[in-house]
């Protein structure tokens, strides 16, 4: 995936859609101005995330809370 930040509501459908137990994605170009909360607006995940700090990479995994 290519820039995440652009793509959160298909990612909120996805999730809620699906209800994958883990979600890996790479080439996420998140970084610190794009809070956690605002990619997965309810509990149902805990986020693992490695920002880069500079433009591109990154990578964010999703592990459903049980």
């Amino acid at each position: 995936m290519r820039s995440l930040g652009n793509k959160i509501a298909d990612l909120h459908h996805f999730l809620e859609s699906e209800s994958p137990d883990v979600l890996i994605l790479t080439e996420s170009w998140l970084d610190t101005s794009i809070p956690d909360s605002l990619l997965v607006p309810s509990q149902s995940y805990h986020i693992f995330r490695r920002d880069r700090s500079s433009r591109g990479g990154g990578v964010v995994l999703f592990v459903k809370s049980y």
